[in-house]
């Protein structure tokens, strides 16, 4: 009998050993070429006042490498890239012990028969999440010309159909939530103030699979995901209803008894681990636009937050129930209320942000998806105050659509009332676009999404946050004929 762990401890710690020197390498290459790595990441040295110095004019254009200016230079350099190695030594650990785990797990790591343990790392869909979405949706759903208004949830056994009439859609890449692509080994960090965030939902499109979330979050161009959607606030018991996607399992044996609309999604949590380890924030979305999503009372509107804040944040009084587990707590929600009923949302929205005062662990955000029409006939303008983002959806609303006439004005006009937030913090604005036809009206192609949005930023709009798509996966498999997805176009659009 070989011992299979010795081995394993062997073969993790040359893994270490040369991943480590592959990073120093790095560090080198990039200390000397000064070139950043990944977009969001920005050096401390271009903040640095040495950095910003320039030569006296009876000094040589070329600074002597022997000045202390150039030493210092140097020193805020190694100093930046010790930072670098430090922080690269913890995400490789951090990496190590999720395969070790992953790979003990599991029955069907294959290993030599001198018990050396061979880690896969190509990217592949499981067979159990191969069966889940082949249940959920035929392998060559059928298009249709779109009805799609806004918005729209779909249910496992009858996939909602899209048009896709121009759209080259090519397979989306699964890959496994506990790897992360090289591109996101950097120190990537969320900036909520930013003007270039691309913020996605994810769920609710017919070619949503299970896997797709983690291979979101791992592109650069994604900065916050949103799951779609909580669809029925009182479902039965006072519980709400979900629909994430083909990535949940029917309810669990407690969630049966007590609140049958709910769905165990240990998949998907996951998924949700390995975005936040990445440093993306996951919100879940309330609504959509086949929802059942009203409240009778300000009483009523308040213990709902609580329940969501018990089954999805950082609540403790039902761990059974939580569709996502006890160990999972997610970065906020996302209000997409589309029935024209508005009475109580303040409220609803107040209480939610208690909650999130009162836990100091971590930070929460509120996120509300309005029309672009003004006002919005689902979305107070007190709850909208409230928000740190507001992704208008400047889609399937012909008047204000992100192509129309209209567009320009209408973030002008939605600008303003934002900025008339007397919130300690401001909302951001994001421009809603459809990533694809299905999508419905308004769709623009990813070359051309920058005509659009280079108008608002030349305007200087102050509160802009980015861009929102509908959705994730559609913006994953939209490709022009240069192999470009969706979702480059829209993060350069706004860069």
């Amino acid at each position: 009998m070989h011992n299979t762990s010795m081995h394993f401890r062997t073969s993790s710690s040359l893994f270490y050993l040369i991943l480590l020197c592959g990073f120093l390498g790095y560090v080198h290459a990039r200390h000397v070429h000064h070139k950043p790595l990944h977009q969001h990441y920005e050096r401390a040295e271009a903040l640095s006042p040495s950095s910003t110095d320039h030569p006296s004019p009876t000094s040589s254009a070329l600074p002597n490498p022997t000045s202390l200016q150039a030493i210092k230079h140097e020193a805020d350099e190694l100093s930046q890239d010790i930072l670098e190695v430090q922080l690269r030594v913890q995400e490789i650990e951090a990496q190590l012990a999720r395969l070790l785990s992953s790979t003990l797990s599991s029955r069907s790591t294959s290993a030599t028969s001198s018990g050396t343990l061979h880690i896969s790392t190509s990217s592949r869909r499981s067979t159990a999440a191969t069966a889940s979405a082949t249940t959920t949706r035929s392998s060559s759903v059928r298009t249709t010309t779109s009805t799609v208004h806004s918005h729209s949830s779909i249910t496992t056994t009858h996939p909602t159909a899209h048009t896709t009439s121009t759209v080259h859609v090519h397979p989306s890449t699964h890959l496994n939530p506990v790897q992360l692509s090289h591109e996101e080994r950097t120190a990537y960090v969320f900036r909520p103030n930013a003007k270039d965030n691309v913020a996605v939902y994810y769920g609710q499109s017919a070619n949503t699979t299970a896997g797709g979330l983690a291979a979101l979050c791992q592109n650069s161009n994604v900065d916050i995901v949103i799951l779609a959607f909580v669809n029925n606030f009182f479902a039965g018991n006072g519980y709400p209803a979900v629909n994430f996607g083909p990535a949940c399992d029917p309810p669990n044996e407690e969630q049966s008894a007590k609140a049958p609309s709910l769905r165990s999604c240990p998949r998907l949590a996951t998924e949700i681990k390995t975005c936040q380890h990445i440093g993306k924030p996951v919100l879940v979305s309330l609504g959509g636009y086949i929802a059942n999503t009203s409240f009778a009372s300000d009483a009523e509107a308040t213990k709902f937050a609580g329940t969501l804040w018990n089954l999805f944040a950082a609540g403790k009084e039902t761990p059974a129930l939580r569709p996502f587990g006890p160990n999972v707590t997610i970065d906020g929600f996302d209000i997409d209320n589309e029935n024209h009923h508005t009475t109580y949302y303040n409220t609803f929205a107040t209480a939610l942000r208690g909650h999130m005062t009162h836990d100091t662990n971590k930070k929460y955000y509120i996120s509300a998806a309005p029309q672009c029409p003004i006002p919005d006939q689902s979305t107070p303008l007190q709850l909208l105050h409230q928000a740190d983002f507001v992704f208008v959806q400047f889609y399937n609303n012909p008047s204000c659509n992100i192509n129309s006439p209209g567009f320009q004005a209408s973030v002008q006009a939605w600008s303003k009332l934002l900025a008339n937030s007397t919130a300690e913090h401001k909302p951001r604005l994001y421009i809603g676009a459809g990533a694809a036809e299905a999508a419905g009206s308004g769709y623009v192609v990813g070359k051309k999404l920058r005509d659009h949005t280079d108008e608002v930023r030349s305007a200087q709009v102050k509160n802009l946050g980015g861009v929102m798509l509908w959705d994730g996966t559609m913006a994953m498999e939209n490709l022009d004929s240069r192999g470009l997805g969706y979702l480059h176009y829209a993060k350069a659009a706004m860069g």
